[in-house]
């Protein structure tokens, strides 16, 4: 009787420390992980101040080899800027501003080529979908109109994953996409406004 429940519970431990080994290793094939930190966005060729606000996100990490990791992404990112409501072009000092403000929900393909232990260079191309904008107002009465609501470009930077499961990211993000024009705005202006934002945050894998 003692045999069989001693032969009973090392099949149980072997059975349970087989599945525990098991889900390690389909935990680091496939972790999932959460990002989140801080924006400074802005938008090309307009005189116009930074928006601070934040971004967070989901990603699942695969490590192909030692160098080289591919990591899907879906976020939520508030963009924008802070532009001068009195001048466009020459904004006067001292005049009211207003939030530009452009939030996205997007994807990304995240390239991430390891260089030394933790730390890595990234590459992403992204797709973004406008959630929520306002209006933005050009000397006091012209208004400039949501061209497209959906942005693509491409993202930059580096970071350092620590065993611990954390991990710190730099990023700068460069939209390619005309995002708005100006249909009763009097003068021809040729420049394309793209969006521009960096970022800095913190990840964690689970």
């Amino acid at each position: 009787m003692i045999n069989k429940i001693a032969a009973a519970a090392i099949l149980i431990m072997a059975f349970a420390n087989a599945y525990a080994q098991e889900k390690n290793v389909q935990k680091k094939k496939f972790p999932i992980g959460v990002r989140a930190g801080y924006n400074l966005s802005n938008v090309t060729q307009i005189r116009s101040e930074s928006r601070s606000s934040y971004y967070v996100g989901v990603f699942v990490p695969y490590r192909f080899a030692k160098w080289y990791g591919l990591q899907p992404e879906i976020g939520y990112s508030r963009q924008g800027a802070v532009v001068n409501k009195e001048n466009y072009h020459y904004p006067a000092e001292g005049a009211p501003t207003m939030t530009y403000k452009l939030d996205y929900i997007g994807v990304a393909l995240n390239n991430k080529v390891f260089v030394y232990k933790g730390l890595h260079l990234m590459v992403a191309p992204y797709a973004d979908l406008l959630v929520h904008h306002n209006k933005l107002y050009i000397e006091r009465t012209y208004t400039v109109k949501q061209k497209e609501h959906h942005d693509i470009g491409v993202i930059f930077g580096t970071g350092w994953e620590f065993d611990s499961g954390f991990g710190v990211e730099l990023r700068f993000k460069r939209g390619f996409t005309d995002i708005v024009y100006y249909p009763d705005y009097p003068y021809v202006i040729n420049s394309s406004i793209s969006t521009s934002v960096a970022q800095l945050g913190i990840t964690y894998k689970f």
